[in-house]
């Protein structure tokens, strides 16, 4: 089992990786501050799955790389797979 504070780490690199668009795509100001502190807070699971719905909700894009990165991380506590134009 990986460690929480790992994932929490996982979780944060991918958010700051995406973080220009979801600023740009996300019409609530302060989302990339608000998911961090969600995943460090919180939990990094439910942070996680916050930030795959705004990514989603808003179109943001994610390349190739990121998405199998994500998908891996999803991997780790078990969330099914979804379609592509899901994620």
């Amino acid at each position: 089992m990986v460690a929480e504070e790992e994932l929490r780490e996982t979780v944060t690199a991918e958010i700051d990786r995406a973080a220009s668009a979801l600023e740009r795509a996300v019409a609530v100001p302060g989302i990339v501050p608000a998911l961090r502190q969600v995943v460090h807070q919180a939990d990094a699971d439910l942070g996680f799955r916050m930030f795959l719905r705004a990514a989603n909700a808003y179109s943001v894009p994610i390349g190739k790389e990121q998405y199998d990165r994500l998908r891996a991380i999803g991997d780790r506590w078990h969330i099914p797979q979804k379609p592509s134009t899901e994620v």
